[in-house]
């Protein structure tokens, strides 16, 4: 399974996000979350993640495909 990002609020999205590295490990979304922000670099996220965790500060979700 692959994992992509979706962007749910573009106007937040292109406000706060460089880039978004999503390496998770089989099995499902457990791993690392490394998100560029704008102006503060990068801050990563280690863990089992859900699919929203993102949605209200970064503008995105976490999509299974």
């Amino acid at each position: 399974m692959t994992y992509s990002v979706k962007i749910t609020n573009e106007e937040l999205y292109n406000e706060k996000v460089v880039d978004v590295d999503l390496d998770f490990h089989k099995g499902g979304m457990n791993g690392d979350v490394a998100i560029e922000v704008v102006g503060e670099g990068e801050r990563c996220f280690t863990g089992e993640h859900g699919a929203n965790d993102y949605e209200e500060e970064y503008g995105f979700v976490i999509v299974a495909e």
